[in-house]
């Protein structure tokens, strides 16, 4: 830019300032102001000072610190930092773009404009007008869009089975008030983005994050909103229960929440309930590995009896587990948890679990005749 237009815009702020304020927030007296540009030596940037009465002289360093109050052309009153005022190219403040009849407002974005209002204003716009637009663009984009985008007929499929969006919790109540934008308009490479509507279509809002529930533990998981094609929303499982260690699916044992994935683990289920024993999911222990801590995920946990009970089948797996240590730092992990919380840790083979249900029921009646006695 030109060294007159720049004087000229000086002018202008100038003209624009009602205080200035020092970095204890304490007002600075002043008639007259000057602001200069001045060319450095070594660089191929400028600095600009500001004189007050040719008495105080601020460096570009000291503008970083004091702060001034001016008047917009929409007539409010602003304070902001003296440097980002030095930088602005038309009197204008944040709550410029809010109103329309400021057209002229809009054509350059100023420094001290905040993230997000140009968006607030874009959210008012016409949605005939969008749909128009999306329309207009060629086969080939609408293809690529609806490959990484729901289409409203889907967003409405999958919604009765979104436990959350936004961090807003779906209900019987709020669901029907839910409205969705396919295709809106961004000033980004993307050109359109799709929205939502918890208020019956007054406001939309960007989708930030979309949480669904696990079938089998309950657990509540993060799912970007473009994978949701990709899950089977009759099932929906966790990382934890679509594909435990690469081994078996975790299945649901009953509506108690209790879980299984072998056969012989679904016995020892069954073993108990005959029995009236009591049995939940198995304890979280942690256990140091490979110069690393982990979580040891137990298969069930006997509350009446304090046993962690591990259920194995002599398989490849187990036989891996004992070559690379992994099965002895657990073991490890467990004693160290059991010392704590006077825990017994016990793991049986398929042929074991009958001996074992066999010694928890006599441990059962000998506790029994004892209170009896």
């Amino acid at each position: 830019m030109e060294s007159s237009n720049k004087e000229e815009i000086f002018d202008i702020l100038i003209k624009h300032i009602l205080k200035i304020f020092d970095e204890n927030n304490n007002e600075i007296k002043f008639s007259e102001i000057k602001i200069k540009e001045t060319k450095l030596k070594y660089a191929s940037n400028s600095s600009i000072h500001v004189y007050l009465d040719n008495n105080i002289c601020l460096s570009s360093k000291e503008t970083r610190k004091y702060r001034v109050l001016y008047k917009c052309r929409c007539g409010r009153e602003n304070k902001i930092l003296l440097c980002k005022y030095l930088l602005k190219r038309k009197i204008v403040c944040q709550h410029c773009l809010q109103d329309r009849t400021f057209e002229d407002h809009l054509d350059v974005q100023p420094y001290s404009i905040k993230k997000g209002l140009r968006s607030k204003i874009n959210n008012n716009l016409n949605k005939q007008n969008n749909e128009l637009i999306f329309e207009n663009m060629n086969d080939e984009f609408k293809t690529n869009y609806y490959s990484n985008h729901l289409t409203n007929e889907e967003f409405f499929r999958y919604l009765p089975y979104m436990y959350q969006i936004n961090n807003v919790i779906i209900t019987p109540k709020n669901i029907k008030l839910i409205r969705y934008l396919e295709h809106y308009p961004t000033n980004n490479q993307f050109k359109f983005t799709a929205k939502v509507s918890f208020d019956n279509g007054i406001t939309y809002k960007s989708i930030q994050n979309i949480k669904l529930q696990c079938s089998i533990c309950k657990k509540i998981f993060n799912v970007h909103i473009n994978n949701l094609k990709n899950k089977d929303l009759s099932n929906i499982k966790c990382k934890m229960c679509s594909l435990s260690n690469h081994r078996y699916n975790i299945k649901l044992f009953d509506e108690s929440g209790l879980t299984y994935q072998s056969n012989p683990e679904k016995y020892f289920i069954e073993q108990c309930y005959k029995y009236n024993i009591k049995i939940n999911n198995g304890l979280k222990i942690p256990y140091y590995f490979n110069n690393s801590n982990h979580i040891y995920n137990s298969d069930f946990y006997l509350p009446e009896y304090n046993y962690v009970i591990e259920i194995k089948s002599d398989n490849i797996w187990y036989r891996k587990d004992i070559e690379s240590g992994k099965i002895k730092a657990k073991e490890q992990g467990v004693v160290e948890f059991g010392k704590l919380y006077n825990i017994k840790y016990k793991m049986l083979f398929d042929q074991d679990i009958d001996n074992f249900i066999k010694n928890i029921l006599d441990e059962r009646d000998s506790l029994n005749n004892q209170e009896i006695d």
